[in-house]
């Protein structure tokens, strides 16, 4: 499965020291499957985290019952710490033309980011990434840790 990087604005200092306004993410919806309803969220990949943290809101938004969660406590960039409510779940991705859909583990937080993380624990772990900077792609391929469809 391929997917675009999606462009987000360059803060100005930097885009006047890299001679360009924007920069690229790897970036793309992920179903998150509950027992209510089934949930697409924009989500970063980041090969940098160690979790995949989706925002606390979008547990109950799909069904979910945290009350039966895991708490964990997780460490960001620069030691900050979070707690996040971890539950399996049922994920799905689709680049329009491949679609996987797999069980795995995700913690829930309150995070201010309109977006989930995808990293290694319920997401990464599952797939090999390539990243083509160039061509402002990523592609994903199943490795054998993949236990879905």
């Amino acid at each position: 499965m391929t997917f675009a990087y999606q462009p987000a604005a360059m803060p100005a200092a930097l885009a006047g020291l890299v001679g360009r306004p924007r920069k690229h993410r790897p970036m793309f919806h992920v179903a998150l499957i509950g027992p209510a309803r089934t949930l697409p969220v924009l989500g970063l990949l980041d090969t940098g985290a160690d979790y995949t943290i989706f925002p606390d809101r979008v547990a109950a938004q799909v069904g979910l019952d945290l009350s039966r969660a895991v708490p964990v406590a997780c460490q960001g960039v620069g030691g900050t710490s979070l707690l996040a409510q971890f539950l399996p779940v049922t994920l799905r991705v689709s680049d329009g033309v491949e679609s996987r859909e797999w069980p795995g583990f995700v913690g829930f937080a309150a995070i201010s980011t309109p977006y989930a993380l995808l990293g290694d624990l319920g997401f990464l772990e599952f797939f090999d990434a390539n990243f083509r900077s160039v061509r402002r792609e990523v592609e994903l391929t199943v490795n054998t840790r993949y236990a879905g469809t």
